[in-house]
């Protein structure tokens, strides 16, 4: 709690944006606050065990909670210095123009338009991911249909952040601007109908974050209800999301009703920390980087389903967690978290290490956006880093590599594209001179 009163003390000031306290270091904190120490609150107050225990599982390993609390205070506590690292001495007086002939209509356009015809696709095509479809059993495509919805997330958190910023360089909305405000936004709602709650926050958070650089001042209070908001939607998807067909009424009323009645679905992701210190010493051995290398191969489609297909045992720390902690029958999955992921994958020194580095390379990647906050590219690479770390608590360390290699890689082909087009435009220019 108090790297969370620390980070939002002051908000993060950089010449042409609007000072904001919407980044990644406070809202990393706030949701790894909620997930990891939160649970615990009830506990200390009333010391009540079984409070320890939980309704999803056998044994929720309580006595191991004053180590998994221990782990988990390390983790985020290096994390934080990382951060402090990498942001220190910015050089925000130095400001490096945007490449002559790409703007942000330019880029703005080329990603409503493929925004826009992905989702089309996929819409036309009657997919449904496996994070929208399972838990009313539903999905369908398979991995064309969760490739397909990763990078439609991916471009809709990054349309809606450019679009959104454009207006701050007298780029008007417009017609195109509207769609891929709609565009986005459709995404997200139907991400969220679905019970895909964590796309819903990525484009919402990406929206957030870029309107609280180029728009709106949001300052603690509304902050803290801004987040407070979030958790409660988050909260009631959770316990109405197994309801297909119902009206929206029937489903909000589900999640309501059960919002008092059921136990948070946070504490799920304490109690799989605590597993994790039991399933390490039964083991005795770390993974030594598998999880973490199954996890980045998925920068590359449909190798990891040839290169594994027939591998037995847990290829992630979500699967070693969930056939631990649930019988075979289950037909759910615990998932994972960033600190029981690191910490099964590559030990007690892998956690020091992988921390202070994540943080270290989340504060060099907002001191590069810093530089420029209102260059297309930067930003379009930045909202979506704060959403996706924001967010990173609840998932395993791996989990923004994708979407971020592959808006790196879209940012590099429109440059390159972008450049010959300039290129050939001068070309041109200098023929008629002559």
């Amino acid at each position: 709690m108090a790297l969370v009163v620390q980070a939002v003390r002051v908000p993060l000031s950089t010449p042409g944006a609007i000072p904001s306290l919407l980044h990644a270091r406070p809202l990393f904190h706030m949701f790894s606050f909620a997930l990891f120490f939160a649970p615990y609150v009830p506990f200390v107050v009333t010391g009540e065990q079984q409070l320890l225990r939980s309704e999803y599982f056998v044994n929720a390993h309580g006595a191991r909670a004053n180590g998994a609390v221990g782990l988990c205070i390390l983790g985020i506590g290096l994390f934080d210095l990382g951060w402090q690292r990498g942001t220190m001495n910015r050089n925000l007086a130095h400001r490096k123009l945007s490449p002559a002939g790409l703007d942000f209509r330019q880029i703005r356009n080329f990603l409503i338009l493929l925004t826009s015809g992905l989702e089309a696709v996929y819409l036309t095509a009657g997919f449904r991911a496996e994070g929208q479809g399972r838990y009313t059993g539903t999905a369908s495509g398979g991995v064309i249909a969760e490739g397909l919805a990763t990078v439609i997330t991916t471009l809709a958190m990054a349309t809606i952040a450019v679009v959104l910023a454009a207006r701050r360089r007298e780029v008007p909305l417009g017609i195109l601007g509207v769609v891929g405000i709609l565009a986005s936004s459709a995404w997200a709602l139907l991400s969220l109908n679905y019970g895909d709650r964590n796309t819903f926050l990525l484009v919402a958070l990406s929206a957030l974050v870029t309107l609280s650089l180029t728009t709106l001042y949001i300052g603690r209070s509304l902050l803290a209800l801004l987040m407070l908001i979030g958790f409660i939607i988050y909260q009631i998807v959770e316990n109405s999301r197994s309801i297909d067909g119902g009206t929206l009424s029937q489903i909000v009323g589900s999640g309501a009703q059960a919002f008092t009645d059921r136990e948070s679905s946070f504490n799920i992701s304490a109690v799989s920390v605590r597993a994790a210190l039991a399933l390490s010493e039964e083991t005795g051995n770390p993974q030594l980087g598998t999880y973490k290398l199954v996890g980045v191969l998925g920068i590359f489609p449909f190798i990891r389903g040839y290169l594994f297909a027939t591998t037995d045992g847990p290829l992630t720390s979500a699967d070693a967690l969930t056939s631990y902690l649930l019988p075979p029958s289950a037909g759910w999955s615990v998932g994972s978290n960033v600190i029981a992921d690191i910490y099964l994958d590559l030990g007690l020194l892998g956690l020091i290490i992988c921390m202070l580095l994540l943080g270290w390379v989340v504060g060099r990647w907002t001191a590069w956006w810093s530089e420029n906050p209102m260059d297309p590219y930067r930003l379009l690479m930045y909202s979506p880093m704060v959403a996706l770390v924001a967010e990173l608590p609840r998932y395993s360390l791996d989990f923004p590599v994708r979407p971020l290699f592959w808006l790196a890689l879209l940012v590099a082909i429109v440059r390159v594209a972008g450049l010959v087009s300039l290129s050939s435009e001068r070309g041109q220019a200098k023929r008629r001179v002559n």
